[in-house]
């Protein structure tokens, strides 16, 4: 097995506990928001922190804002929001929460993200981790949002399926950048945080 089968396999069959903030960033439409808002009907999370500030018109491509408008529709309380809607990529969301952890000494965040974009998302947050030499202090988890795998979203004309083969190629090409960190470095991430050396 490689090393990144084997990040992958861990990555998607992580545990669900609580944490100090829920991170909600821009992409794939609304069913990060709707995997948000069960996570705050379960009260995993105080805080949210919705992030993307580009914006190209197509339907999957909700800025901050409209991230925002959408979870206040459903009952969240506008106070609990932070908004970064200066983010432009992955890179710039991972400098800002990590910033955001830092400040406030959260010690886990919970992010909710498509299973595609999962492996590359959360190699770029680690690498900001590793970075602020923060990561034995926070602690982060995926919340998968699905949506269907075979089916193209809406403004979208790729699948999910499709698309997951392009963030693969961006791993790389964003890893020779030192954007993301590598699959054994996400593997020893999450022995550590599983007690295992």
């Amino acid at each position: 097995m490689t090393d990144r089968e084997a990040f992958c396999m861990v990555l998607s069959h992580g545990p669900l506990l609580p944490g100090d903030a829920l991170i909600v960033p821009a992409g794939d439409g609304m069913v990060r928001v709707e995997v948000a808002e069960e996570i705050l009907r379960q009260r995993a999370a105080d805080v949210v922190i919705v992030t993307g500030g580009l914006t190209d018109g197509a339907p999957y491509a909700l800025h901050a804002d409209d991230l925002a408008r959408a979870l206040i529709g459903r009952g969240l309380d506008p106070k609990r929001i932070t908004k970064d809607a200066e983010s432009m990529h992955t890179k710039d969301q991972a400098d800002f929460v990590i910033t955001q952890a830092i400040r406030h000494r959260w010690e886990r965040i919970l992010i909710a993200v498509s299973p595609y974009h999962a492996p590359r998302l959360f190699l770029t947050f680690l690498r900001a981790l590793l970075d602020a030499g923060m990561d034995e202090r926070l602690h982060m988890l995926i919340v998968p949002a699905y949506g269907s795998w075979f089916r193209k979203p809406d403004g979208n004309e790729e699948t999910r399926y499709e698309l997951m083969a392009g963030e693969f190629e961006k791993i790389q090409q964003y890893g020779e950048m030192g954007h993301v960190a590598t699959y054994a470095e996400g593997l020893a991430y999450l022995k550590l945080w599983e007690g295992v050396e």
